[in-house]
């Protein structure tokens, strides 16, 4: 039996505080807001990333190359499975929770139901337009999305990559965050459950 990294479980714990107290002071009203912890909690999902691709990278040593198709979707279903259930659980609520002052109208009711399937199966950060009942879950899509590209090329060029590919992909996204939106923290917004995209 593979050991657990007490360290990274450790940190886990840390920035997953950091991050609800960053989502807690964006509820509070600007009169009353009070820094809790760390105020920067963004830093909490890139450290997320960071783990998801260090695990990532540690899966793709057990693989051979003809193995590789299969090895992705495993992968990537692995992954999902983890998740899938809590945040089915939480969906639910967040989606009776959304549609309480409404009085459940029926119309609106399948219309979102309909419209919830993308956010599901983890495609809302890929640009279809969904109903999202748990806005601060983008970032599950985006890793699940990312690693369908990323699994596979890396497996090719796994040297390359993580030495000289991937630092010169997270300087050219940090640049264009840091000239677009002015800083590292600020994402596109979404409100009321529908998903924006960035235009």
């Amino acid at each position: 039996m593979q050991s657990r990294n007490k360290m990274i479980d450790i940190l886990k714990i840390v920035f997953v505080i950091a991050i609800f107290c960053c989502h807690l002071n964006s509820l509070s009203q600007p009169k009353e807001k009070v820094e809790l912890f760390m105020h920067l909690g963004f830093l909490g999902v890139e450290f997320f990333f960071i783990v998801s691709g260090y695990f990532m990278f540690s899966k793709l040593d057990k693989i051979k190359e003809d193995d590789i198709g299969n090895e992705t979707i495993k992968f990537i279903l692995h992954k999902i499975s983890i998740f899938f259930p809590y945040y089915i659980f939480a969906y639910i609520i967040g989606f009776i929770v959304l549609h309480y002052p409404n009085k459940f109208q029926l119309n609106m009711l399948i219309k979102d139901l309909v419209m919830s399937i993308p956010s599901v199966f983890q495609l809302q950060v890929s640009g279809i337009k969904c109903y999202q009942a748990l806005t601060s879950t983008w970032y599950l899509s985006a890793m699940i999305l990312s690693m369908c590209f990323l699994f596979p090329i890396v497996f090719r060029l796994k040297s390359t990559f993580s030495k000289i590919i991937s630092p010169l992909i997270a300087i050219f996204v940090y640049g264009y965050l840091s000239l677009s939106v002015g800083n590292l923290a600020t994402i596109a917004p979404i409100k009321g459950g529908e998903c924006i995209q960035v235009s």
